[in-house]
């Protein structure tokens, strides 16, 4: 399996945000949420790949650049988990608010 089919299977994981259809301009907002949630995903992935690399190659010399590596990874796990239960994260808080 190639790293393509495995970041396209990924990113197929992700369901759309739809507005509302009645007023107008529902689908540049719609569309403009799907891109900033797939660029959160690609930007979290860019920071795992970032700390990963910093923290392997800086354990035989700079500690500091090993901690920093170690952060790098946990903010890109932290934004790409966020990001992907966002839609589910606001659909449940207003479904509880509307009981």
């Amino acid at each position: 399996m190639s790293v393509t089919a495995v970041y396209s299977s990924v990113l197929a994981q992700v369901a759309p945000i739809t507005p509302a259809k009645d007023f107008p301009g529902a689908d540049l907002i719609g569309n403009l949420l799907s891109w900033g949630m797939y660029l959160a995903l690609a930007l979290s992935v860019g920071s795992i790949l970032f700390g990963a690399a910093s923290w392997t190659w800086s354990r035989w010399g700079n500690a500091g650049h090993a901690v920093s590596g170690k952060n790098w990874v946990l903010g890109g796990i932290t934004g790409a988990l966020l990001s992907g239960l966002a839609v589910t994260i606001v659909n449940k808080l207003f479904e509880s608010a509307a009981k």
